[in-house]
């Protein structure tokens, strides 16, 4: 009775067989489709298989034969990770000083076993996260959660800010008090996770280190600054801070060696104009915001790549320059 019983659900078993077992490297033929279903206590024709497979596929499931007569094997296309996308999430994952190391080892252990069990054991290799510089703030996955929910419910939040002290204590910003923000969007940039926001109070748009936010909650207000976030460019936002330091947005006219080219086209993209000032060096004309870190990165060039305009830029840039060689 229990196999006839199991006839309704039949080709929901077959979906989830052909889902788990089965991929373009790994086709069933008809017999061993036969024997998965018996384990649900399923007896299944073989016409009756053709009829399901049309059934799924009517249902929008890619199911595909391969090989002919007794080498025959049926696979369905699905949206698992490929084994080599597994293993360079995995390299993410484990390189990433965004995540804690309870993180780190809970999410690896999840994409482990995403896909299925022959598969499972090429991703079983030694993982070294214990050594590395990890965040020290648990509750990032809470606090990002609060984050899209805004984001997608159209709402405000609140929370408090910190900084880590000599003591190595955290030491909570403005006092304790709470920031009140529209959260717009979550950039990643060298390793950091930061939230973009508009700040009513300060009329613009800011960011925030999101392992450095704690109790963050939702509020019933509105989110605010949406003209304000349509302005800023999203695909060069974190190209434009270095190191997600604010400031004044200005163009600068950098005067490079041709050596060069490669460190710039990987700062600040392609789409770069480079004007060639003769045999040996270019000029280009980037945006970014002024902050010492930008000029800090310029000087590390080794005087490979000049500030040449605007003047103040040029100017900050000889007075940096002083100050780091006294």
């Amino acid at each position: 009775m229990a196999k006839r019983a199991n006839q309704k659900v039949k080709v929901l078993y077959l979906y989830k067989i052909m889902r788990e077992k089965t991929d373009k490297e790994h086709g069933l033929s008809l017999a061993m489709i036969q024997e998965e279903l018996k384990k649900y206590n399923i007896e299944a024709d073989r016409r009756v298989l053709y009829e399901d497979f049309d059934a799924l596929r009517n249902f929008g499931a890619d199911i595909k034969k391969v090989g002919n007569g007794p080498q025959t094997r049926y696979y369905m296309v699905n949206s698992r990770f490929e084994l080599a996308e597994l293993k360079l999430l995995i390299d993410a994952v484990q390189a990433s000083r965004f995540l804690t190391t309870k993180k780190t080892e809970a999410l690896i252990s999840k994409l482990a076993k995403a896909n299925d069990n022959y598969d499972a054991s090429l991703l079983k290799r030694q993982v070294y996260v214990a050594d590395r510089i990890k965040n020290m703030n648990d509750s990032i996955y809470d606090t990002t959660d609060v984050i899209h929910t805004a984001i997608n419910d159209n709402k405000m939040i609140m929370f408090q800010y910190f900084s880590w002290n000599v003591k190595k204590e955290m030491e909570l910003r403005h006092d304790g008090a709470y920031y009140e923000v529209s959260p717009w969007a979550l950039f990643w940039d060298n390793d950091k996770y930061y939230m973009v926001a508009y700040d009513f109070n300060d009329r613009k748009i800011k960011h925030y280190r999101v392992d450095k936010m704690l109790n963050v909650s939702l509020t019933d207000k509105k989110r605010k600054g949406v003209k304000a976030f349509e302005k800023i460019n999203k695909s060069t936002y974190t190209q434009k801070h270095f190191g997600m330091f604010g400031g004044d947005e200005v163009t600068v006219t950098l005067e490079c060696s041709n050596d060069m080219a490669n460190v710039i086209i990987d700062r600040f993209g392609r789409n770069i104009d480079i004007k060639l000032v003769d045999k040996e060096k270019f000029r280009v004309d980037v945006d970014v915001v002024m902050s010492d870190k930008f000029l800090a990165w310029v000087i590390a060039l080794g005087g490979e790549v000049k500030v040449v305009a605007p003047e103040s830029a040029v100017d900050r840039m000889r007075e940096m320059f002083k100050a780091s060689i006294k």
